[in-house]
């Protein structure tokens, strides 16, 4: 599993957990460190050069045998002076015992998932994600990109060229202002550090000539949200399957990516609809 400062994941384990009542969710902010579920509570530790506690969202159960829980890596994690090693799962109920490193926090773990820490792994939100709380995840898997007035951007909403959107994604890493310390909400990525492409013509803001997002903030650093808008190109022009009138709508191809030491350290694409 690879993931960043900062990053809302989803830890799935099997053969665990099995005695908790669930789903269970943090019920406020900062988010907590342990859910209760029933008569015990569910966490997940991160195996470094000393053992944490990570700040946990939510905790569901998949199967009768496998528990997914969502919780947020620490910020400045990719600046640690030793090495990340894994990530376990634990439950705490009365009377349970387990290894020395579960016993340390009175729980028994789960197997532990390997840990890949980078600076970046850029993702954009989808409907159909697992650390979106939602009863029923919609299918159609819809990325999470929204216009100025909130509504998001669908089949029968396309957008147009000239159009303002905002991409909700997780995963950009410390904030350009902040790098290794706790950020807060607010907190700027360099816009020319995030580019966006649309039908593979990079965007630039309004009025400059350089590739980059017209915004890109920390919405909330105990989830590690963030918000980049851009806008789209005035015509498609450089891509044959923008110019196309048909099908109508189109699905255009949107890259997001973080670069850090000026190289593209990570991206992701989604497709969304468009008339022309």
């Amino acid at each position: 599993m690879a993931a960043a400062p900062g990053q809302l994941v989803t830890v799935f384990v099997s053969d665990f957990g099995t005695e908790a009542e669930l789903p269970a969710r943090a019920g406020s902010l900062p988010l907590p460190t342990r859910l209760q579920a029933g008569d015990g509570s569910l966490g997940v530790i991160l195996v470094s050069g000393f053992n944490e506690l990570l700040p946990i969202l939510k905790a569901d159960r998949v199967s009768p045998n496998q528990v997914a829980l969502t919780v947020r890596m620490p910020w400045g994690l990719a600046d640690r002076p030793f090495p990340v090693r894994w990530v376990t799962a634990i439950w705490s109920s009365p009377g349970i015992s387990g290894s020395a490193l579960c016993r340390e926090f009175g729980a028994r773990c789960s197997r532990p998932l390997t840990l890949s820490v980078r600076r970046s792994v850029v993702h954009i939100l989808r409907t159909c994600d697992s650390v979106l709380d939602q009863a029923t995840p919609d299918p159609s898997c819809t990325a999470l990109i929204t216009r100025r007035d909130g509504s998001t951007v669908s089949e029968q909403a396309p957008v147009r060229f000239g159009e303002e959107l905002t991409a909700w994604a997780v995963g950009l890493g410390e904030p350009s202002d902040q790098t290794g310390s706790p950020p807060s909400a607010g907190a700027l990525i360099d816009g020319t550090t995030v580019s966006v492409q649309f039908c593979g013509m990079a965007v630039r803001p309004p009025g400059s000539d350089a590739p980059a997002a017209s915004y890109a903030g920390l919405i909330d650093a105990d989830v590690g949200l963030y918000q980049v808008n851009f806008r789209i190109p005035e015509d498609a022009s450089g891509d044959p399957s923008c110019e196309t009138q048909e099908p109508s709508p189109l699905q255009a191809r949107v890259t997001l990516g973080r670069s850090i030491g000026g190289a593209v350290d990570s991206f992701d694409s989604v497709e969304i609809p468009f008339l022309r």
